[in-house]
């Protein structure tokens, strides 16, 4: 059976970080989205890091959605990922 397919969907800073704006992430097993994040940063660095948690804390400043549902809707960080899911990662604006 095939490994699970999560389609990254960013925008703003982050696409430019993950050299695009749509990814599939083939993933060993379901995880939840914390697990999904930490694999995220360890594959695109410290600058995709500091742009989800800014300031060396643990609270993501990007909101994050599993397909269309914002994450704090579901079950946060537990909210688990399965195949073909959609995970799209949105940063603030800032400027006028």
């Amino acid at each position: 059976m095939p490994n699970p397919v999560i389609v990254v969907k960013a925008v703003h800073e982050i696409g430019r970080i993950l050299g695009g704006y749509r990814h599939e992430i083939e993933i060993d097993r379901p995880m939840t989205v914390t697990e999904f994040v930490a694999l995220l940063s360890a594959r695109y660095g410290e600058e995709f890091k500091k742009k989800l948690t800014p300031k060396e804390n643990t609270i993501w400043t990007a909101v994050l959605f599993v397909n269309g549902r914002n994450v704090l809707h579901l079950e946060g960080g537990e909210t688990v990922l399965h195949d073909g899911d959609e995970f799209l990662i949105m940063t603030p604006l800032s400027g006028g």
